[in-house]
């Protein structure tokens, strides 16, 4: 039999591993639902500019880069309960402009690309020393992919260099090649307001797979403690708590 000092303390503890068990799990979901959002803007993003401008040309791009975008960028953030939006190295929508947090990440990540990291392979994730209101943010790198370069290249055709020009006054976003880092995919998860305000979060099959998995995980631990804890079997608590 544990001396009831030695029990208080090892109850405290199981609290407070569980506790941390629950903050791990709502953590591994802000993850999971920036991930799908960075997935869903990225893919939108791609398929109707592509759709413009084998419609109408590149330079149907500049209008839908000023006008669409943004609009799509808000519609996901909406769909998936945050915000969300693209940074860039070299930006052309002064709306675009890389905030004070994402400034370090950029940086970071062009020094990865300069050793040899795959731009869209780069993410950072950070979970702490937050502002109020936010529970997580991360950034995904974009590289500049081959149909980019017709608007973001080292050689423009005139129609677009001239609505560029008509559109965003000093644009620094050209002279880049395929391969190399544009930007990146910005996400800030909101902390939640109440459970009433949450939005439904896409998942792929795998990544709710996953949740379930480490959800019963959670639940079966916390099942173990409450029953050694009615039989009070304090060495089951810890074992069931490890």
């Amino acid at each position: 039999m544990l001396a009831p000092s030695l029990r208080s303390m090892l109850l405290t503890t199981v609290l407070f591993l569980l506790l941390a068990q629950f903050a791990s799990a709502a953590a591994a979901d802000d993850r999971a639902r920036a991930e799908a959002a960075i997935q869903d803007l990225g893919s939108e993003l791609r398929g109707a500019l592509v759709a413009r401008m084998q419609a109408d040309g590149p330079v149907a791009a500049i209008d839908f880069c000023h006008d669409a975008a943004p609009r799509i960028a808000a519609r996901v953030g909406e769909r998936h309960g945050l915000r969300i939006g693209r940074t860039s190295v070299r930006a052309r929508n002064p709306g675009n402009a890389a905030q004070d947090w994402q400034q370090p990440v950029l940086a970071e990540f062009a020094k990865q690309v300069a050793a040899g990291s795959a731009p869209q392979t780069l993410v950072r994730v950070i979970d702490n020393e937050l502002p109020a209101g936010v529970a997580l943010r991360t950034m995904k790198g974009i590289a500049v992919e081959a149909p980019c370069l017709a608007c973001h290249g080292s050689e423009l055709a005139e129609p677009v260099a001239q609505a560029i020009a008509a559109k965003y006054h000093g644009d620094a976003a050209t002279g880049f090649s395929a391969g190399e880092l544009r930007g990146a995919f910005w996400v800030e998860v909101p902390q939640p307001v109440s459970a009433d305000a949450r939005a439904m979060v896409r998942m792929t099959a795998p990544q709710r797979e996953e949740l379930r998995a480490q959800m019963r995980q959670h639940l079966e631990s916390v099942q173990a403690v409450l029953a050694a804890l009615a039989a009070s079997d304090w060495e089951a608590v810890g074992a069931a708590a490890a």
